[in-house]
């Protein structure tokens, strides 16, 4: 009589042939290309951007320099577009504009209301533990840019927590106002406190 077995774990032999095959793939790509293979096919784009560097590796059919510099291009473009919109520490920046605004709407580029609008959509999945309208409250205690050393006052903390939260940043994504009345799409801050500024911090 055969020994018939159900169930229980696949046998050792039945495991070695499918192991077996692709262990022969990886040994005919490797005989085929080399271990530098794809070292030979990688662009390696660096330089400086906003105060720190960046490293970016391009895998390519077409390693030329020309390909290189073209590349370099876009990502220098791509850098100097996020530094342009979203730089806390270049007045003229997008972000820095709305930031010593008033609390009328803004009317912000696509870059911008993508970046405030996943902040918003973040703040809200952790009950406001993300919160991107806190600047003020971070450079008074001496976290911000400014350093400040001495203790903040009661009557200017209250200040601040009122006119800060991110329950207040209005965010228009879709340029319809109140009346379905077409407008540009914009983000509006609330009022801000006598302690200016009340900035929204793009870093990442």
């Amino acid at each position: 009589m055969s020994d018939i077995r159900t169930g229980g774990p696949p046998s050792l032999r039945r495991l070695m042939i499918p192991g077996l095959f692709v262990a022969g793939l990886f040994a005919i790509y490797f005989f085929r290309h080399g271990p530098d293979a794809v070292a030979s096919r990688e662009l390696v784009i660096t330089g400086p951007t906003m105060g720190t560097t960046f490293n970016v590796k391009v895998v390519t059919d077409d390693p030329s320099e020309a390909n290189r510099m073209r590349l370099a291009q876009l990502v220098r473009e791509a850098l100097d577009g996020v530094d342009e919109h979203m730089s806390t520490y270049r007045s003229e920046s997008e972000i820095e504009q709305f930031n010593r605004g008033d609390a009328k709407p803004f009317a912000a580029s696509r870059d911008l209301l993508e970046v405030v609008s996943e902040a918003q959509r973040v703040a809200r999945l952790t009950g406001g533990a993300f919160d991107i309208t806190v600047g003020p409250l971070v450079d008074i205690w001496g976290f911000g840019p400014s350093g400040a050393t001495e203790t903040p006052d009661e009557e200017s903390l209250l200040e601040l927590v009122a006119a800060t939260g991110f329950e207040q940043l209005e965010v228009d994504v879709e340029g319809v106002g109140s009346g379905c009345l077409p407008r540009r799409r914009s983000v509006k801050r609330p009022a801000a406190p006598r302690r200016p500024p009340w900035p929204i911090p793009a870093r990442g």
